[in-house]
């Protein structure tokens, strides 16, 4: 388990103020789509954010895209949001189905 959590970790870590950024938008983002109430604040959109982001994170690692996305410099960044978006509608929707508001 340390050989996965170790690289996306390091990562994570190397950007820290533009990986808080995308987790912080991807988060709001997420939870807006799911559920249309104001009862989520920042600091949920805030973890579920992050939690999208280190699990998509994995799964880039897991499947080995790491190389292939290393190639495309800049536009890492867009991918990054996107897949965190992805992962972080994943967790609302199951956090929204144990605790609907």
């Amino acid at each position: 388990m340390r050989e996965l959590f170790e690289p996306a970790i390091v990562y994570l870590r190397s950007n820290l103020l533009v990986n808080f950024a995308i987790a912080l938008i991807a988060g709001g983002a997420a939870c807006r789509s799911i559920t249309s109430d104001r009862l989520s604040g920042p600091v949920v959109y805030c973890l579920i954010g992050i939690a999208g982001l280190f699990l998509s994170q994995l799964l880039f690692i897991q499947f080995d895209l790491v190389r292939t996305l290393e190639q495309i410099g800049n536009f890492r960044v867009l991918v990054d949001f996107c897949a965190a978006y992805a992962a972080s509608l994943f967790i609302a929707a199951i956090v929204n189905a144990i605790n609907p508001s």
